[in-house]
């Protein structure tokens, strides 16, 4: 094995919505038609990375170590839903810029360009893709009836699996957790 990961095989860091806020946001009205994003792949880009090889992940794992050091996790809201045109998703915002999560979306930034490992260069953005539609249509900007809200326990490397249907689907490739934050507990033992 070569340690190359499949070519179709995207790697970014994230934050995934824990089991509450994930089925909260997986309840949002979204238009007919829409292709919902499952619950259990909500999350929160904070780096996308393309393809990493094995030396590239090493990388990515020891700038997301070096980003969260005595760094706290980020509080993030979400109380907004809008349209990407562009992209052709549903996304839920935050009404306000996320401080928290902004500055460890820079320190990652930084941390992975100390170790030249590419990132997209897009502005950071908080949003969840709550929904990818199947045209572009004008829907405005509207509040959510409940704010999702939750304080994410680890920042995670992942990648989406090769051979993933219309709606990706990640796989974990490394986890840390925030300092303070309490280990995660099997889904039985909760």
């Amino acid at each position: 094995m070569s340690g190359e990961p499949p070519a179709s095989q995207r790697h970014f860091i994230a934050l995934r919505l824990d089991a509450v806020a994930g089925h909260r946001a997986a309840a949002v009205d979204v238009p007919e038609g829409a292709r919902r994003v499952p619950e259990e792949d909500l999350h929160v880009t904070l780096a996308f990375l393309g393809t990493l090889d094995a030396r590239g992940e090493a990388s990515a794992r020891a700038a997301m170590a070096e980003a969260a050091q005595n760094l706290p996790a980020p509080r993030v809201r979400l109380d907004q839903l809008e349209f990407w045109r562009e992209a052709i998703v549903l996304c839920a915002e935050p009404a306000a810029s996320p401080d928290a999560a902004g500055l460890l979306a820079a320190r990652l930034n930084d941390a992975l360009a100390r170790r030249e490992v590419r990132v997209q260069a897009l502005p950071f953005r908080a949003h969840v893709t709550i929904a990818r539609l199947r045209r572009r249509e004008a829907l405005p900007p509207r509040p959510l009836r409940s704010p999702v809200v939750w304080v994410p326990d680890e920042l995670v490397l992942l990648a989406s699996r090769a051979g993933a249907a219309a709606v990706p689907r990640y796989h974990a490739v490394h986890r840390m957790a925030f300092a303070g934050a309490m280990p995660r507990m099997s889904p039985l033992l909760r």
